[in-house]
C-alpha cells in the first residue's frame, strides 16, 4: 500500500494520490510490447533456423528499448508535496527513473485548511462522464493552494486530518456535502464515545417500506430502493428497444460476402447481451433491496447486485450525518456508507436511531 503521508523532521510529505497506480498500468502497457520485441529477437538468434542479420537484431533491440524505457519512465513517475511546520513554504517533488527534482513555493500566512468535494468532467466539450474528487486546499491571505485531489474519499480525509494535526489548525470539512469545522483535538473522536447512557431499540414507522430481520448476532435492514432508480432505469431500457430494432433491421440491407449471415448474427448477439444486461441491471431494484447489516463489530452495506459491498468497523465510525436530500452518511477514516432514505423523514430518524442502538454494544478500544 502506498504511503499517503509521512513526517520527516519539521516537514509533512503528502503523496499525490491517483498518479502512481494509473501511470504504472499505462507504463506496463508501453513496456510489454518492447519486452515482447526483445524476446522475439533473442528467439531468432538462439532457436530459429533463420539467420537474422546483426543490423536487424539491433533494430529490434532499439525499437523494443524505446518502448521499455518509455514504459519504465511512466511506471516510475511519482509526485509528492511537503509543507513545513510553520506553514511558510510548499515544495513540489517529482521523480522519474530515480532522477528527482523539486520546486519551492513560499506562501503567506495560512487562513484555513479545506477539504471539500467537487464534480469534474473528463471531457465536458464531448459530453464526457463526470466524477467526484476531494481536493485538499490551503487558503492563505493572498491565494489558495491545491495540495492534492483524488477520487478516494477516505485517503483524502486521512491526509487532510494529518495536515490539520501537523499544522495545529482547524479543518473546514465539506467532503460529505455538509460543512463542518473540525478542530485538531476532535479529529479522532468516535461516535461510540458520545454514547453515555442506554439507548432503547426504535419502533419501525408504519408504511416505511423498511424490513427489519433480526438474527442471532446481527440486525439486517432491507431499505427501499433509492427514489428514481427504477423509473430512470426503465427509461434507459426503453431507449434501447428502438436502438436494438434499428440495428437488426439495418443489417438486412448489407451484403457481407459468402459468410454474410455470420456477421449479422454476431452483431445481433452482442446487442442482445447488452440489452439483457441492462434489463437485469435496471429492473433489479424491484427484486433486490439494498441491505444494511449491523453487528457490534461492523456495519456492512450491500447495495443492489451490481454494486460493491462496503464495510466499516464500528469502533472507527467518526460521524453519522444526514442532509436535506434524505441521505444518511456513516463516515470513518477508512470508508463511507451513503444510505438514501427517500420515503419520509421518519425513515431517516428510525435508521439513525437503529445505528446508535447497535453502536452502544460496541466495545471501545
Amino acid at each position: 500500500m502506498k504511503r499517503e503521508f509521512e513526517i520527516r523532521g519539521d516537514e509533512l510529505y503528502l503523496s499525490i494520490l491517483g498518479t502512481s497506480s494509473a501511470l504504472t498500468i499505462i507504463g506496463a502497457l508501453f513496456a510489454f510490447p518492447g519486452i515482447i520485441t526483445w524476446m522475439v529477437g533473442v528467439w531468432f538468434v538462439l532457436f530459429s533456423h533463420y539467420s537474422m542479420p546483426l543490423a536487424d537484431f539491433f533494430k529490434l533491440f532499439f525499437i523494443g528499448g524505446i518502448f521499455v524505457l518509455l514504459g519504465s519512465g511512466l511506471a516510475s513517475f511519482r509526485m509528492s508535496k511537503s509543507i513545513n511546520k510553520n506553514a511558510t513554504c510548499i515544495k513540489d517533488y517529482s521523480s522519474v527513473l530515480g532522477f528527482k527534482s523539486s520546486k519551492a513555493l513560499p506562501i503567506s500566512k495560512v487562513s484555513r485548511l479545506e477539504l471539500s468535494q467537487e464534480w469534474r468532467s473528463s471531457s465536458s466539450s464531448n459530453g464526457g462522464s463526470s466524477y467526484l474528487v476531494y481536493p485538499i486546499k490551503i487558503v492563505t491571505q493572498i491565494a489558495t493552494h491545491n495540495l492534492n485531489d483524488t477520487t478516494d474519499f477516505s485517503a483524502s480525509r486521512r491526509q487532510a486530518e494529518a495536515l490539520a494535526k501537523f499544522l495545529s489548525i482547524s479543518l473546514q470539512d465539506s467532503s460529505s456535502g455538509q460543512g463542518f469545522e473540525r478542530k485538531p483535538s476532535e479529529l479522532d473522536d468516535k461516535v461510540i464515545d458520545s454514547i453515555k447512557e442506554r439507548i432503547e431499540a426504535p419502533i419501525l414507522p408504519t408504511g416505511s417500506g423498511i424490513k427489519v430481520v433480526k438474527g442471532q448476532n446481527n440486525i439486517t435492514l432491507k431499505l427501499p430502493a433509492r427514489k428514481g432508480v427504477v423509473s430512470s432505469g426503465l427509461f434507459k431500457l426503453l431507449i434501447l428497444v428502438p436502438a436494438f430494432w434499428f440495428v437488426s433491421e439495418s443489417l438486412d440491407g448489407f451484403s457481407f460476402g459468402n459468410q454474410g449471415w455470420l456477421i449479422p448474427i454476431i452483431i445481433v448477439a452482442v446487442c442482445t447481451l447488452i440489452f439483457l444486461f441492462h434489463l437485469v441491471k435496471h429492473l433489479s431494484p424491484l427484486f433486490s433491496l439494498p441491505e444494511l447489516i449491523l453487528t457490534p463489530k461492523e456495519m456492512t452495506y450491500r447495495a443492489i447486485w451490481y454494486k460493491r459491498v462496503v464495510s466499516i468497523n464500528c469502533v472507527d465510525i467518526e460521524e453519522i450525518n444526514s442532509d436535506d436530500n434524505q441521505c444518511i452518511q456513516i463516515i470513518s477514516d477508512h470508508g463511507k456508507i451513503d444510505l438514501w432514505m427517500h420515503k419520509s423523514e421518519s425513515n431517516k430518524d428510525f435508521v439513525k436511531s437503529m445505528l446508535m442502538y447497535c453502536l452502544q454494544f460496541t466495545e471501545k478500544k
